[in-house]
Order: structure tokens, then C-alpha cells, then sequence
């Protein structure tokens, strides 16, 4: 009979864990408007990608980046081009029948279009927005284990970017699990920890990451996770369900 309970409480594990894998979705980056929303915290600096500028809290501040800069202002009209010649006169009409009106002359031929105008001048560039955006996904379980695990790379170009990275954990333990992940490019890395809570079916959490860097020579962005636990303690299954790294490139980056 334990052997039976035991069967039956691993079948519910997996129907649940499948259940919330296919519930799992996250807002696109940028929205449908080419704008990335993010919340900046006034007092320690951090920065966080939201769905929506409601989302930021008293203490943050609202940014936004534009996919997409603004058009430059139109360049002024061309002069006016010179009139055509004068068409040639039509035939005169026939003298009519006394008592009878005259025939009308036919018309004369339409003048020849006059020479196009020169061209204005280009207007000035518009205003520098974000250049070309990059990303790399995967969708499906990755392990997460007790050392660092790179879960997801991106290929950068030399140049100035804005670096976001979202990670789905879950995990099926009977005791809480702290799991620490990083978005690194060159030498600087942005880290935050969760903890999962214990749980017989699933539990999951959602990490955001956020980095800006200016890179001069090309670079490969990095995800990774761990867990921290005792050894007799690790968690039954632990893994990422859904992993992105998306990258913008900025025409400049002031950190100030």
C-alpha cells in the first residue's frame, strides 16, 4: 500500500509540473510599440525590466527605451520649377451660313510640362534612439545545479548596449531551496537570489536581470544559475523552464 501512495503522489508531481510549464508566458520585449519599460531604484541605483511603468514602486523612478529614433525634421521645398511655353493656337473655325452661328476652332494643343525643380536639402539627423536589438532564448527544462551553470549565451559586437535576462525556476523539494543566477558581459555581472519554497508539487519564481556595458571588442553575454544546500538537503528536481538574454545597442551610454 506505501508503494501504491507513493506512485499515485509521483503521478500528481508530474500532471502538475506539466500543467505549470504550459501556463508559463512572458510579456515581449519590446512591446507592441517598440518601447522597453523599466523601474530605476533612486536610492541603490538597480534597474529592473517591467511590463508596464505602474509597476515601479514609490522609491523607483520610470525609464523607457525606444526601439526605434525619432525621424529627422523634412528638409525645405525645392524652387519652383519654370513655366512651360504657350501652346500654339488652334485653326480658326469655318465662317458659318449667314444668320447661323460659326463653327467653334478647335483647341489648341496642352503646353509642355515645365523642367522638375531641383532638390531641397537633406534635414537635419534625427534624435539618437536604440539601434539593433539581439536576443537568444530557450524554452524547455535546463538543470540547475550546485555549482554555476551557464544556461543561455549571446554574441555581442563591440559597441554600447542595454542587457536584460529573465529566468523561470522551478523546483519540486520538500524543503526550501536559495538559488542565486547572473547576466555577465567582460568583467561586470548583475546577480540576484530567490528562494523557492518547499513544496510536494512545484514551486517557481521568476528572476530579471539588468546590465548595461560598453564593450570595445566583441563579447559573449552569459546566464548562469546554482543552487546553495547541504548535500543531504538538495532539492528532488530543480530546473530553468524558460531562459532569454536580449541585448539593445545605443548610439551612446552615459553612466552617470
Amino acid at each position: 500500500m506505501r508503494h501504491r501512495g507513493l506512485r499515485i503522489a509521483f503521478f500528481c508531481v508530474v500532471l502538475l509540473t506539466g500543467t505549470l510549464a504550459a501556463t508559463v508566458a512572458f510579456a515581449q520585449i519590446p512591446d507592441s510599440n517598440g518601447v522597453i519599460h523599466g523601474c530605476y531604484h533612486t536610492a541603490n541605483g538597480g534597474i529592473r525590466v517591467v511590463d508596464d511603468p505602474s509597476e515601479c514602486s514609490s522609491g523607483e523612478a520610470p525609464l523607457e527605451w525606444y526601439q526605434t529614433g525619432a525621424a529627422g525634421a523634412q528638409g525645405p521645398a525645392g524652387p519652383q520649377g519654370s513655366i512651360g511655353p504657350a501652346g500654339v493656337d488652334g485653326a480658326q473655325g469655318a465662317e458659318g451660313s449667314q444668320g447661323s452661328p460659326g463653327v467653334d476652332g478647335v483647341a489648341g494643343a496642352d503646353g509642355a510640362d515645365g523642367a522638375q525643380g531641383s532638390q531641397g536639402p537633406a534635414g537635419p539627423p534625427g534624435a539618437g534612439g536604440a539601434g539593433v536589438g539581439l536576443a537568444s532564448s530557450t524554452t524547455g527544462p535546463r538543470r540547475v545545479r550546485r555549482h554555476a551553470t551557464v544556461l543561455e549565451r549571446l554574441q555581442l559586437p563591440a559597441g554600447s548596449y542595454v542587457l536584460m535576462a529573465k529566468v523561470s525556476l522551478a523546483q519540486t523539494s520538500w524543503h526550501g531551496t536559495r538559488v542565486m543566477c547572473g547576466l555577465r558581459a567582460g568583467r561586470r555581472a548583475d546577480r540576484a537570489s530567490v528562494r523557492l519554497a518547499p513544496s510536494a508539487s512545484a514551486s517557481a519564481l521568476t528572476v530579471d536581470l539588468m546590465l548595461s556595458r560598453t564593450l570595445s571588442t566583441p563579447t559573449t553575454a552569459r546566464l548562469f544559475c546554482r543552487y546553495y544546500s547541504k548535500p543531504w538537503l538538495r532539492p528532488d528536481r530543480l530546473t530553468a523552464r524558460f531562459v532569454q538574454i536580449a541585448a539593445i545597442k545605443l548610439s551612446t551610454l552615459t553612466v552617470q
